[in-house]
């Protein structure tokens, strides 16, 4: 498998891919997705698995759609799905006007997971 095309990046790849397209600092990212600095670290090896929370709150933190998250998430072997509340949430928090201007706020995503009964993604309550 020489060479690297999009279909064949990892999800660490992906991510690199996604901060320099979107000119995000490193550092910006991990506090925005609310991870340490040493999983963000983790996360430049080429086939770092990270759990499915860490996943979606870099997702988040990048501002992708369902479709970017979705393929993000394939990366590293999993996907939102609406067979779960959980996904559905943040499938729905996603959609939201507000979300695709990136003039969002995040507890209001833990808001509507703790109405369903989920734990949050970014906030201790």
């Amino acid at each position: 498998m020489n060479g690297s095309h999009n279909t064949e990046m990892t999800f660490s790849e992906k991510v690199t891919s996604y901060i320099v397209e979107r000119n995000v600092k490193n550092s910006v990212l991990y506090k925005r997705a609310e991870i340490t600095r040493s999983v963000f670290s983790d996360m430049s090896q080429k086939y770092y698995i990270p759990s499915f929370k860490t996943a979606v709150k870099v997702a988040l933190a990048l501002s992708l759609s369902i479709q970017d998250t979705n393929d993000l998430l394939s990366r590293a072997r999993m996907a939102l799905s609406p067979c779960f509340v959980f996904d559905r949430v943040i499938m729905e928090f996603l959609k939201q006007p507000s979300f695709s201007s990136q003039n969002y706020d995040l507890s209001v995503l833990d808001a509507m997971l703790l109405e369903k009964g989920e734990e949050t993604l970014f906030s201790e309550l």
